[in-house]
């Protein structure tokens, strides 16, 4: 009985005693990484921006500035 490799998945990371892993599988994980962190950023944005549109009456654009100040720093933007 022979044993096959495993084949590197997206989420299966090597150990440091291990090969690196072939150029294609390494660009395949930095994409499924990179959707997933712009997916968690998006998604926030998004609660954000409903949050400001139902909670604080502003309109969908000011609702998007303040929720992206607020996600870039400690204060959303003000205008007076």
């Amino acid at each position: 009985m022979t044993s096959r490799k495993k084949q590197p998945s997206a989420f299966s990371y090597e150990h440091k005693s291990q090969p690196l892993l072939r150029w294609p599988v390494f660009l395949k994980r930095l994409a499924v990484s990179f959707a997933l962190g712009m997916a968690l950023i998006l998604a926030s944005l998004f609660c954000g921006m409903v949050g400001y549109h139902y909670f604080e009456n502003l309109p969908w654009l000011d609702a998007f500035l303040n929720a992206a100040m607020i996600r870039d720093g400690p204060a959303g933007a003000t205008c007076d």
